[in-house]
């Protein structure tokens, strides 16, 4: 499949937006922050994420997984249902720590910011007049007050107006396993067993969506603490395509699919129209909180 790529020197450029999130809140960020000021179609490679979790005194939050992201160019979404924004990319979070002293860590409050880089699968092409939207939204937690700090930044570079456009686009499609979010926060609420549904690691389009990687996560929750590692050793996976076949054949430990640093596993694939993956968890603590995400790319026809 050919993609559309441009030829002329072009100028990078960083849109950015911030927004407060509240316990439950959903919040659109200023489109016209995030949107070309002059009337020329940009080419978007990254979009980054930074989370700022707030003072908490002698918690460990890593409030990734409870920012969730849906977004949108046009009519065009980039996935079916809300993903956390930690599940887009495959880098690992930063995590910054200020507190008044090194040796004030456990006794003073501690400011996490947390930092994600997602580098799209094709460049997204956003159309003179056009904006890539987001929509973020915040996961309830038990007992938590304190507000959430979340920018979004899109790079990329300027295109010329007078570059001829393409007949379709390539636009990303991201669509996620996770359990009800509602309970991420809850231990009593957590499982040992899950099971993807109907419409997750699924392609709910009627067109073929090429995967590019899947990704997955371990977070632990304990009395709001919210922490990434990459396995527990005891939970296992087992994985099959839409007709049954085998793709993690015995269970495996979760950790052995996901490549230790990138929190990812390659995977190329043309996924047909409504075609799915089912995945099922077992031997899962209920303090862990297992994501899996699936990454890649559609084309949409332009005009």
């Amino acid at each position: 499949m050919r993609l559309f790529f441009y030829s002329r020197p072009t100028t990078p450029f960083v849109f950015s937006s911030t927004v407060t999130l509240q316990q439950g809140q959903r919040v659109i960020p200023d489109v016209s922050e995030l949107a070309s000021p002059f009337r020329a179609p940009v080419l978007i490679n990254e979009i980054r994420f930074s989370v700022g979790a707030g003072q908490v005194p002698h918690l460990v939050r890593d409030m990734s997984p409870a920012i969730l992201c849906q977004f949108s160019v046009g009519r065009a979404e980039f996935s079916p249902m809300p993903i956390p924004i930690s599940m887009y990319c495959t880098s690992m979070q930063r995590l910054v720590m200020e507190a008044q002293a090194a040796s004030d860590l456990i006794a003073s409050d501690i400011v996490f910011v947390l930092q994600h880089r997602w580098k799209l699968p094709v460049p997204l092409l956003v159309p003179s007049g056009s904006a890539l939207t987001a929509q973020l939204s915040r996961v309830p937690e038990a007992g938590a007050t304190d507000d959430v700090t979340v920018s979004i930044a899109y790079a990329g570079c300027y295109l010329d107006s007078s570059e001829p456009l393409p007949d379709k686009i390539q636009v990303p499609y991201v669509t996620a396993f996770y359990p009800p979010p509602e309970g991420w926060f809850d231990a009593s609420s957590l499982s040992t067993f899950y099971l993807t549904t109907e419409r997750q690691l699924k392609n709910v389009l009627d067109i073929p969506v090429n995967v590019q990687r899947f990704i997955g996560r371990f977070y632990f929750i304990s009395d709001n603490n919210i922490v990434e590692f990459t396995d527990d050793g005891t939970t296992v996976v087992e994985m099959k395509d839409s007709y049954g076949r085998s793709v993690v054949k015995d269970p495996s430990p979760f950790g052995s699919l996901f490549d230790f640093n990138r929190r990812a596993w390659t995977f190329s694939k043309i996924l047909g129209p409504r075609e799915q993956y089912s995945m099922s968890i077992r031997n899962a603590a209920t303090t862990n909180l297992p994501l899996v995400s699936m990454v890649g790319w559609r084309e949409e026809v332009f005009r």
